[in-house]
């Protein structure tokens, strides 16, 4: 069985330390707006998932956690639509869906970021992030290159979402790049242009696949941060898979376990910590 990067019952480090105030001043979850029920997935003859159910809380930090190979981002990629299961069911907000696609999902509200950063690296942080406004946008990118009177309902618009993308920018503190090729960012700041452009889809549901994977201590600690402001000043529903167990411990509100593509444990922190399924079949029993 594969190890994470920290125990759970160590003490939590730098990363994750700053947001532990945050996580502690956090609005109350509201009613369930999310729930998966009964979901199996499999790929010809290998279970991917196997009978999963949860439930994701308006206003909530909700973790997946599990060893590689658990189903983590097979789970991320049933709920928006990228992957269509054999069994099993996706509600949101009232609405039952057996199979749904991306764009659907898009337009009620749930954005995704992934493992692997899909930006274009030839273009600007404010064009990356522009391009998650496309949902909203009325009016198509001829018309917005054109640029001449006969369109200037479509120039209108692009200046109101520019207004908008820019606020993104302030709030990511990532104005000095504004204008700088994505490709030529650090890492961990191009990790910060792709939650950019999940927020500018304005999602009710954020979706991240190992927001912090690959990062140092510094921008791990700044992630955080930027997660909880997201979640408590933007109001947005967080549902996260992370690997390193400090952050997702201090971070999260609830916590559901997976391993090879089954439920093994699901609920707060602490109780997630104590369980000794989770601690036997995710840490080794020699923790």
């Amino acid at each position: 069985m594969n190890a994470v990067h920290e125990p759970l019952a160590e003490a939590r480090p730098a990363a994750a330390g700053a947001a532990a105030g945050a996580a502690a001043g956090r609005r109350r979850a509201g009613e369930v707006i999310l729930e998966v029920k009964n979901i199996s997935l499999a790929f010809g003859g290998v279970k991917a998932l196997t009978d999963i159910s949860f439930d994701v809380r308006a206003h909530e930090v909700r973790a997946i956690i599990g060893p590689n190979g658990a189903g983590k981002s097979s789970m991320l990629n049933v709920i928006n639509g990228v992957y269509q299961p054999q069994e099993g069911s996706v509600t949101f907000r009232g609405r039952t869906f057996r199979h749904m696609n991306r764009r659907q999902v898009a337009e009620m509200g749930v954005a995704r970021t992934f493992q692997s950063l899909a930006l274009f690296k030839g273009m600007s942080v404010l064009d990356n992030i522009m391009s998650g406004r496309n949902l909203k946008m009325k009016t198509n990118l001829f018309q917005l290159a054109m640029r001449n009177p006969w369109f200037g309902a479509a120039e209108k618009q692009e200046n109101e979402h520019r207004e908008f993308v820019e606020k993104i920018i302030d709030f990511l503190e990532i104005q000095a790049h504004r204008k700088t090729a994505v490709g030529r960012l650090p890492y961990g700041l191009q990790k910060r242009v792709d939650l950019g452009r999940a927020l500018a889809m304005e999602p009710q549901v954020l979706l991240l696949d190992e927001p912090m994977a690959g990062m140092n201590v510094e921008e791990k600690q700044d992630m955080s941060r930027f997660i909880l402001d997201v979640n408590d000043e933007y109001g947005t529903t967080v549902v996260l898979i992370e690997h390193d167990m400090s952050v997702v411990m201090d971070i999260s509100d609830r916590v559901v376990v997976l391993d090879y593509g089954r439920k093994i444990g699901d609920g707060t922190p602490d109780e997630v910590r104590a369980s000794p399924e989770v601690i036997s079949a995710y840490l080794g029993t020699s923790h």
